[in-house]
């Protein structure tokens, strides 16, 4: 279990989530569209998970914009996913008012799975059952499928946004590093 605050006040999560080094778990979420995405379908090297309590706050918005925005600076080598409990409905409103188009929104409103597996399901306090605020980098997958974890922010204070150049700096450093080449 983490320990978060919301405005203060403390919080807790379902677990500690995977640990750096790690294989992750597989996910089904859903998209706009309602169909699902697996985290063991997505094709690019690096997947970089941007977890949000919801997107119709100031704070998750502007986490879901500065990552689009860095999405659309990149190659192909990372697929930013911004994953809420939001419904698809709601996910798909945002994504045409902010012009967003270089990453997908993703909803756990299905399947609990994902946020329990990493940790982020906020298990008490007023934002009981949402998603924990937090940054994932996972690697290149293995010829399983399997995937590990390269980078993990669990933001202390939901009200935060998350230390973008450090996981950014962090992806820089893996895919242009010969080994990922």
């Amino acid at each position: 279990m983490v320990s978060i605050t919301f405005k203060g006040k403390p919080l807790h999560t379902s677990g500690n989530g995977p640990e750096i080094g790690r294989t992750v778990p597989d996910f089904t979420l859903v998209n706009g569209d309602l169909g699902e995405v697996r985290l063991s379908e997505i094709e690019s090297p690096y997947v970089l998970l941007n977890v949000v309590p919801s997107l119709d706050t100031p704070v998750c918005a502007a986490s879901a914009r500065e990552f689009d925005r860095e999405a659309g600076r990149g190659s192909n080598s990372c697929t930013f996913l911004t994953i809420s409990r939001d419904l698809p409905f709601a996910q798909s409103r945002f994504v045409q008012r902010e012009g967003l188009d270089h990453m997908l929104l993703l909803s756990d409103m299905r399947f609990t799975q994902f946020a329990e597996d990493y940790g982020v399901l906020i298990n008490d306090g007023p934002l009981k059952g949402l998603c924990a605020r937090a940054v994932f980098l996972l690697g290149p997958a293995d010829p399983l499928g399997r995937r590990s974890l390269l980078y993990r922010e669990m933001v202390r204070e939901i009200a935060w946004e998350p230390d973008y150049a450090k996981v950014l700096e962090m992806l820089n450093a893996v895919s242009h590093s010969p080994a990922s080449t």
